[in-house]
């Protein structure tokens, strides 16, 4: 799913502002998730050349090399016996199987394969075959033994095969299968699952994918991916989308590849971006493309990359605008040392290691792969384009927060930014900042400059006052923090993404995206650890749940967001949808929720669990969890089975967790649930914790449809949150809602009242995933989207201000006086919420209200019309100042409401449709005047 909007920028000088392409969500599957392809970087291995050996131990004996190249995923070229009839060369070619169950005894054995994909998993790499399953040697046994496999020629005879259009090929030392034949489908997918089951491997490189029926592939690729327990990676050598939507991860960017060539030849550089930007519109969710300036067909029939591109620089030069494209990238067989050879097929030439600058070379490969598996904005699918002084001759674009500067010309060149701000960003090839917005380029330089950042990273630390007030640490300030849970690496949304066999990575990286949009600050890690990543005794699993949690804490840091940290659920993780799953290994399942404060086993466990995931170092951070900046606070347990009659067994459990924490040397504030039950105010009160949470959903919860009506009295106050023995506890919000409702009014209303109850970090429950929104496939009685609920979002967005500008402590009196507040105002008449402020205009809903000054707005949002904005589409958009007389606009689509979106959910149900439709807008700003240009800077 494509980033669904549309960014302009309007400059002092009408508006057509031109709609993106609807968000339409992929349709379900039954895939295991693949995040990990979208963090790969894939070593072509032709076995014959790789080393002197020619063998497996050759190529076990130079993994190290192949891990210093960046690369962490093995592609062994064709590894089965070669034919003899009729074969090429005199070493024949790898892609003429005579065998598809046997090795070629040149390469070792089973035992020896056995060994190097030991070898490789033991480096934490991965092992994919090449499998030729269009066409088999000329003397394959099945030519005798069961002829009916074959397409036939016109004298009767197995054809040479015919490529997608039905020309002849030149392949005359093989024979196409004939995949009419039921009985090839079913001994080809019984094959590949032979090597995935009895070897390990982790996939597969499908040779000419395309040349079979799609509809064997949209058989073969479930039953492959339902073999094993495991993710694999499928990669289809071919060029078309479909592809993507049949199930295969990566397909082959050969246009890249030629438009890359084209450059080089002289074409205009700017062409190069704009094809890709075409080709990533139209590329479906999840979909990927390979990266590559050769291969093992390149390499032989065109030329090796430093022949081709005419040096070593240009050739690096050109790695570098392709591999960090979107997709992964690939390297081939000792193109990471610069071999001139061109390594032919048919016979063996063994790689020449020792170039004269082999080690310069491999570190700069290294460098550029490494970036391409660990940077966020690399591992994301976000790409535009960015404009330049010269695009004639550099190739520049952006992902994420990249700028990627990419000289073609052997030239050097000085190249002015013009849409981004590169001013003290730093360049991840030499690790030297820029000064300025010029960029001085080589001939053949390149440049991969990550931005300093406008919102700053999550960084800073807090503590309490001796009134039990949360203060940042550097200024002493009162803390105020609002967003929401996000539940993607466990649980309900974790399944959800699997069912619609979305990238869950991704899915994190457009999310907290879309919170930072939002003006969100805060996140509660709501992690069912205690479940799925732990076992009965409480000791961490390390597992794609842990590994999502940790991406995730990696990107939320980067976006400015600060978390509450809930390891510890209780509940079990399998409602709604999996209430007959008892797979879970951990303690929360084991124990159960009543037993984990009173039996000293389940306690154990617990207390054993925080001490490992609180030391558990965060590979995306580098940071153990105890010690991350981001995480500002520790819940836990999340809604313990509280026992407010035995007060000092209560105590003793909430010392025991604290001390568990503490044990590990974290000395973040540590807080404890008291809404299930505030007779446990007393505990608490007397325990080591210092805070305590609590939660809200003043319109119940599960009501299976859309509520109606005005809620608003019920949100007057929250009188537990002024009790007096919780006074001088700083206290957090850590779940809220006003369930089955889609209307502007709740959130604001509940911001003020959280505010006046004095607390300081307030999240709802419970963030939709974009790619699930559609369906509200998260927690069926909530259901919050910045696309899919513009209204509900803006208001949303307006809560978060609302958080950050009113004082704690202050009450606005009884509905409905406490209508309007501060600068805040809801109207329950109009369905609207809005904030009219000196620096900003937020309206969710239309409004009539008009800022006091408009020549000092500095931030616009709104879902509707306003004075300053009449638009009659049903998205949200956003408008910011970027400086004077020039603001940035984004324009979401028209989220269409198909059906209730609380009654129970189902992947096959879509009850919100994200849809493109033009409307006019008109905006009337003082900064920008009358008259004004507008351009689109990227396409959504």
């Amino acid at each position: 799913m494509r980033f669904p909007l549309t960014p302009l920028m309007l400059a002092a000088a009408c508006l057509a502002a031109a709609r993106p392409a609807p968000a339409q969500a992929p349709a379900p599957a039954l895939a295991p998730d693949t995040s990990w392809v979208a963090r790969s970087a894939i070593y072509q291995v032709f076995v014959r050349d790789f080393s002197p050996a020619g063998n497996f131990r050759g190529v076990a004996d130079g993994l190290h090399r192949i891990q210093s190249a960046g690369a962490n995923v093995l592609w062994l070229m064709p590894i089965h016996p070669i034919g003899e009839l009729e074969r090429k060369g005199s070493l024949g070619s790898p892609y003429a199987a005579k065998d598809y169950r046997a090795i070629n005894p040149a390469f070792g054995n089973a035992a020896d394969l056995r060994a190097l994909v030991r070898a490789v998993h033991a480096r934490g790499m991965k092992l994919i075959l090449d499998f030729v399953p269009n066409h088999t040697a000329a003397d394959h046994p099945w030519v005798r033994e069961r002829p009916d496999f074959y397409v036939r020629d016109e004298r009767g005879e197995p054809s040479v095969p015919r490529d997608a259009e039905g020309k002849l090929t030149d392949w005359t030392d093989v024979v196409q299968l004939d995949y009419a034949n039921p009985r090839v489908r079913r001994e080809m997918i019984a094959t590949m699952r032979f090597w995935l089951e009895e070897f390990g491997i982790d996939g597969f490189r499908m040779d000419v994918a395309g040349f079979l029926p799609y509809d064997f592939w949209r058989e073969a690729v479930p039953e492959l991916r339902a073999a094993v327990p495991r993710p694999i990676l499928l990669l289809a050598e071919w060029g078309d989308l479909e592809m993507h939507r049949i199930g295969f991860d990566l397909t082959y960017g050969w246009d890249s590849y030629k438009r890359v060539k084209d450059v080089w030849r002289g074409e205009p550089a700017s062409r190069f971006v704009r094809g890709e930007l075409a080709d990533m519109r139209a590329m479906p969710p999840g979909g990927m493309r390979l990266r590559f300036t050769t291969n093992h067909d390149e390499t032989a029939w065109d030329a090796p990359p430093i022949t081709l591109f005419g040096s070593p620089a240009a050739a690096r030069a050109a790695f570098v605008a392709v591999a960090l494209l979107p997709g992964r990238p690939l390297l081939y067989n000792g193109q990471e040392v610069e071999s001139p050879q061109k390594l032919p097929l048919f016979e063996r030439d063994p790689v020449e290691w020792n170039q004269r600058d082999a080690g310069r070379a491999r570190a700069f490969y290294g460098t550029v792969l490494k970036l391409a598996r660990t940077e966020p904005g690399l591992v994301g699918e976000e790409f535009r384009e960015v404009r330049t002084s010269a695009p004639d001759d550099v190739i520049a674009y952006r992902r994420g927060d990249l700028v990627v500067l990419v000289n073609a010309r052997a030239r050097g060149a000085r190249v002015a930014v013009t849409d981004g701000e590169v001013d003290g960003a730093r360049d991840l090839l030499s690790n030297r900042a820029q000064r300025g917005d010029t960029v001085s380029l080589p001939g053949y330089g390149a440049v991969v400059l990550k931005e300093r950042k406008r919102r700053g990273a999550a960084q800073r630390a807090v503590h309490l006052d001796r009134d039990g007030v949360i203060r940042w640490s550097d200024d002493r300030r009162e803390v105020a923090l609002f967003g929401a849970n996000y539940v993607l690496p466990t649980a309900s949304d974790y399944r959800a993404a699997g069912y619609l066999h979305a990238d869950r990575k991704r899915m994190i990286d457009e999310d907290m995206a879309h919170f930072a949009r939002m003006g969100w600050d805060g996140l509660r890690l709501t992690f069912w650890g205690d479940w799925e990543a732990s076992d009965s005794a409480g000791n961490l699993i390390a597992n794609d749940h842990l590994d999502l949690q940790d991406y995730l804490i990696a990107r939320a840091r980067e976006r400015g967001i600060y978390m509450l940290f809930s390891p510890i659920q209780l509940y079990g993780s399998n409602w709604p949808d999996a209430l007959h799953d008892t797979t879970a290994p951990g303690f929360g399942r084991h124990f159960g929720k009543e037993r984990m404060g009173t039996d000293p086993a389940a306690l154990a466990a617990q207390v054993n669990y925080l001490r490992q995931i609180l030391e558990h170092v965060n590979p995306y951070t580098g940071v153990a969890l105890k010690d991350e900046p981001a995480i500002l606070f520790i819940e836990l347990v999340n809604e313990p089975w509280h026992h407010p009659e035995d007060l000092e067994g209560s105590v003793r459990y909430i010392d025991a967790l604290t001390e568990a924490v503490r044990a590990t040397g974290c000395r973040k504030p540590v807080f404890y649930n008291v809404s299930q039950d505030f007779r446990i105010a007393e505990a608490i009160r007397r325990s080591r914790a210092q805070g305590v949470t609590v939660g809200w959903y003043p319109t119940g919860l599960n009501s299976g449809r859309e509520l109606e009506g005005n809620y608003l009295r019920g949100v007057d106050a929250f009188p537990e949150m002024l009790r007096r023995d919780l006074a001088r506890l700083p206290r957090i919000v850590y779940e809220f809602d006003a369930p089955d409702l889609r209307e502007a009014t709740m959130y604001p209303a509940m911001a003020r009242t959280f505010r006046a109850g004095g607390a300081q970090f307030a999240v709802m429950f419970a963030y939709d995933m974009l790619r699930t929104a559609s369906r509200n496939l998260g927690w069926q009685t909530h259901y919050l989207n910045m696309v899919y609920t513009p209204r509900k979002a803006v208001s949303a967005i307006i809560a978060a201000e609302a958080m950050r500008r009113l004082p704690r402590m202050r009450s606005y009196g009884p509905y409905p006086r406490n209508t309007r507040f501060g600068e805040f105002r809801v109207s329950p008449e109009g369905d609207l919420a809005e904030l009219v402020a000196r620096d900003a205009f937020l309206y969710a809903g239309s409004a009539r209200s008009a800022p006091p000054d408009p020549s000092t707005l500095r931030r616009i949002a709104g879902y509707g019309s306003s004075p300053v904005v009449a638009y009659g589409g049903e998205g949200i958009y956003f408008l910011d100042k970027v400086r004077p007389g020039l603001w940035r606009l984004e324009v979401y689509p028209d989220a269409v409401p198909v059906r209730d979106p609380f009654e129970p959910p189902s992947p096959d149900k879509i009850v919100t449709r994200a849809i493109r439709r033009a409307w006019p807008m008109t905006v009337s700003i003082p900064d920008l005047g009358e008259t004004f240009t507008v351009q689109p800077i990227a396409q959504g």
